[in-house]
């Protein structure tokens, strides 16, 4: 939500209703399983949703963008 201030300036409001996983979003659409890539099943997604908790999940998200990163700067030009 955007909020303006009395003098004009805008300033964002994060609610911690609006918090959600990706997981939890895909969720909330309607039809969200025709979102789906072939191949991949409702219940695999569920199966890992529940395996790590959300920092886990961030934690090897970041692990695996630097490793990306370390490989692409390594590479001749």
């Amino acid at each position: 939500m955007v909020a303006t201030d009395r003098r004009g300036k805008c300033k964002r409001r994060y609610r911690t209703d609006d918090y959600r996983t990706p997981y939890e979003k895909l969720m909330s659409l309607k039809r969200w399983k025709e979102y789906l890539k072939p191949g991949i099943k409702a219940d695999l997604l569920a199966r890992q949703s529940k395996e790590r908790n959300d920092n886990e999940a961030a934690l090897r998200m970041q692990k695996a963008k630097q490793e990306l990163l370390a490989k692409c700067r390594s590479m001749p030009r």
